[in-house]
């Protein structure tokens, strides 16, 4: 059986859809490894997985944790300090790299006031009083990344990886349908969400134009197939969604690395 190691950096859209997924302690989807396409072809695909605070933190960080974060116990779930500033993307051996760019569009970042790092502070609501204290006191909300930061930071990105694999690199887009947004006028208005999400999805055809990554179009499968019947919220999906998209990813892949894959 052949082996593909994928190399995942992103957050819950890229894990459910490519790892599993579970909704209340039950497993609804299993991953790509249930993707007819690779089943049919008897492939193994071999998930490496890290969350991802947003591109511009990724090339600002150094891959080691700041000693300030180190040093406190806070409840930041699954961005703990060293994988919110790992580097491994630069450094793991792959097949093929998945990225996403819904933390760009979504993340909120701090900087530290002193230090000058970034930092994601993750379930800040379930902090220790004197920890929100220490926050408050030592770090400064940053502005959201527009479109053309993101892509810039993206091609780094790509540029970086490439300088030691030829490896395929897939990218998702973001569903722009945002549950109960009915606008139809824009006088006046400034951007929804849903316009955000538009312009960085745009944006991104313009990379795939200059770099010839691939992207995996989450927006365009969830059109086709009925978003209402597909999306939980906003940014979750359910598992028919998912299944759909994991078969595009595997179609990818497979269409990109026919025979290239690592061989159990």
């Amino acid at each position: 059986m052949q082996r593909i190691r994928v190399f995942l950096k992103g957050n819950l859209d890229l894990y459910d859809s490519l790892h599993s997924c579970r909704i209340n302690n039950t497993l609804c989807w299993n991953g790509i490894n249930d993707a007819q396409e690779i089943q049919h072809k008897k492939f193994r695909v071999q998930i490496r997985h890290e969350i991802w605070t947003r591109s511009d933190a990724l090339l600002e960080s150094t891959g080691n944790p700041p000693q300030s974060l180190l040093d406190r116990d806070l409840a930041l779930g699954s961005f703990t300090p060293i994988s919110q500033f790992s580097r491994s993307l630069f450094d793991a051996k792959a097949d093929a790299y998945i990225l996403s760019i819904q933390p760009d569009i979504a993340m909120s970042l701090v900087r530290h006031k002193k230090e000058g790092y970034l930092f994601h502070p993750a379930h800040l609501s379930r902090w220790e009083k004197i920890d929100v204290q220490w926050f408050e006191e030592n770090f400064v909300a940053i502005e959201p990344l527009e479109p053309a930061e993101s892509m810039k930071n993206l091609s780094d990105i790509i540029d970086l990886i490439r300088q030691k694999s030829d490896a395929p690199i897939l990218i998702y887009n973001t569903s722009s349908v945002i549950p109960g947004d009915q606008v139809h006028s824009y006088v006046g208005l400034t951007d929804s969400l849903g316009v955000r999400i538009k312009k960085f999805n745009l944006a991104l055809i313009e990379l795939s134009n200059q770099t010839g990554v691939s992207i995996v179009d989450v927006n365009r499968i969830l059109a086709c197939h009925g978003v209402n019947h597909l999306k939980l919220d906003t940014w979750h999906l359910n598992a028919d969604a998912l299944k759909l998209i994991a078969d595009e990813v595997a179609r990818i892949i497979l269409e990109l690395i026919p025979y290239s894959g690592t061989h159990d």
